[in-house]
């Protein structure tokens, strides 16, 4: 159910809660059941009130963002779970975690050979690193050094050096690591980053609400109470994709 909330939060560009009516299924291990090859599947039950506050922005790209490569999976946990949180603070480091798990993933990203500026001692740059200096390219726009600049914030705050002026700084840039995070998941989904749309301030003015683990439970497959019934002998994923595509046309028309 996390996945699903993951990929809906990047293709809807803002923040996406779990959400369960009656009952939402593993489908992988559902399918598995129909087939004869397993007898109980994962399921959640009970829900909350949902409501919408914005357009799907990304919803053009419906078919690459519901099917990401497995290397890009930690990289949309981490950006809606920046999106769910209140403090821009805590938003900055959720982006930079998105933002190392997927650079090193980015086509053509090759580690380097470096020299330290003080005593030329050479060494190894990581391939998150250097997938990381790839996507700031992307923004000329932005001043020279702001890889540098950017990881010396991470590293104060994760390391329980940072003073106010470092969470300030911090805050004020949690939009550019969002940027920079998105740009690196558009990148390994094999879309344009450019055409990537998102909230800045996911939050506003919702309190910090946060996201609800809805329990998850066991069910035994049975035919008569296939949960398929319920939606007309359809699984999920494909209403969910007759949904974006019918809402992304009326967009489209207005």
């Amino acid at each position: 159910m996390e996945h699903v909330a993951d990929r809906l939060a990047f293709m809807a560009g803002g923040l996406v809660r779990p959400l369960s009516i009656r009952a939402v299924y593993n489908e992988e291990q559902l399918r598995e059941c129909i087939a004869g090859r397993l007898e109980q599947y994962d399921c959640t039950t009970g829900g909350e009130v949902t409501f919408a506050t914005q357009p799907i922005r990304n919803g053009a790209f419906l078919d690459r963002i519901c099917r990401p490569p497995a290397q890009a999976l930690t990289a949309l946990r981490w950006f809606r779970r920046g999106m769910a949180f209140a403090e821009k603070v805590d938003q900055f480091i959720a982006f930079y975690i998105a933002l190392e798990s997927i650079a090193e993933h980015l086509p053509g990203v090759e580690a380097e050979q470096r020299a330290c500026k003080n005593c030329g001692f050479k060494y190894a740059e990581s391939k998150a690193s250097a997938g990381i200096a790839l996507l700031i390219e992307r923004h000329p726009e932005w001043p020279a050094g702001s890889r540098q600049y950017l990881a010396m914030l991470r590293a104060r705050i994760v390391h329980g050096n940072a003073d106010d002026d470092i969470r300030y700084s911090a805050a004020a840039n949690a939009p550019a690591v969002q940027r920079l995070a998105a740009d690196g998941i558009a990148t390994v989904l094999g879309i344009d980053p450019a055409q990537i749309q998102f909230s800045v301030n996911p939050l506003g003015g919702l309190g910090g609400l946060q996201p609800e683990i809805i329990p998850i439970m066991r069910g035994k497959y049975e035919k008569a109470s296939n949960p398929l019934t319920t939606w007309d002998g359809r699984f999920l994923s494909d209403l969910h994709r007759e949904l974006v595509k019918q809402t992304t046309d009326q967009q489209v028309k207005s």
